[in-house]
């Protein structure tokens, strides 16, 4: 095909399929049913890519904005905390939970594209942290109340953090400081926390048919977050593997 054709017709299909989840709320119907499964594979194509191509286009009033509010919600002490490492950290960075190059896909879990520097879709974290994140390579789970951070490569475990004495492996398992008690937006969590999982396997860093505690609990905190129809719609964007595999937990622990 004539070059640049095919991904043309695919961002063409996919923006038709963010627009019929967009109305849907209001009873409007764009895309035929028979469409669905072809756009939705599409769709959460187009949202790993979201994550794996990182844009840092963004100009620094808007990166300013995104920290100060970030810090004001979850009740930091300063620029200088890290929610993984605490305060007096340097090099800590804004890090968003869904990717920002890819905020039209905030309509996939009841979202608007609008709420991407939303601080519930960001986290202060340091450098080498937020870029792991981004890379699923670790990703946060819910244990109790609270958020805990998960290594799933653990080839990056004994990396040292830049400008840090602690491992990968020493802070594996430390939970995500909000001293305001605010959390971020739990399904954003849960959708990265799906697909790491999912790359984990892919990339032979857990056993090929090992379903997590972390996972299950991931769908459940999907299903309390979202009303019926953007359940049924987040379980068919999500990889039907991953979802068939949740769906056999469904239940077993409470989000």
């Amino acid at each position: 095909e004539p070059k640049g054709v095919l991904p043309a017709v695919c961002d063409s299909l996919f923006n038709k399929y963010v627009a019929s989840a967009q109305q849907s709320s209001a009873g409007v119907e764009t895309i035929p049913e028979h469409m669905v499964p072809a756009l939705l594979t599409l769709a959460v194509s187009t949202m790993k890519s979201g994550w794996e191509k990182i844009s840092s286009e963004r100009t620094k009033s808007e990166s300013s904005m995104a920290r100060v509010n970030s810090v004001s919600y979850y009740g930091l002490d300063s620029r200088r905390t890290c929610q993984i490492l605490g305060p007096n950290t340097a090099n800590v960075k804004n890090a968003h939970i869904w990717p920002h190059n890819n905020s039209q896909g905030l309509v996939l879990v009841d979202l608007q594209p609008s709420d991407i520097d939303d601080p519930r879709n960001l986290l202060r974290l340091h450098e080498d942290i937020e870029y792991y994140l981004d890379r699923f390579h670790l990703t946060f789970v819910l244990s109790g109340s609270d958020f805990i951070l998960k290594v799933l490569d653990s080839n990056i475990l004994p990396l040292k953090l830049k400008d840090r004495s602690e491992t990968f492996e020493d802070i594996d398992g430390q939970k995500l400081l909000r001293p305001s008690g605010k959390l971020p937006w739990r399904r954003l969590l849960a959708t990265h926390s799906i697909f790491a999982h999912e790359k984990a396997r892919e990339q032979n860093w857990l056993p090929e048919d090992q379903l997590t505690a972390a996972e299950s609990n991931a769908h459940d905190l999907m299903e309390f977050s979202l009303d019926t129809q953007a359940q049924d719609r987040v379980r068919r964007f999500l990889n039907d593997r991953t979802a068939t595999l949740g769906s056999d937990r469904e239940g077993e622990l409470a989000a």
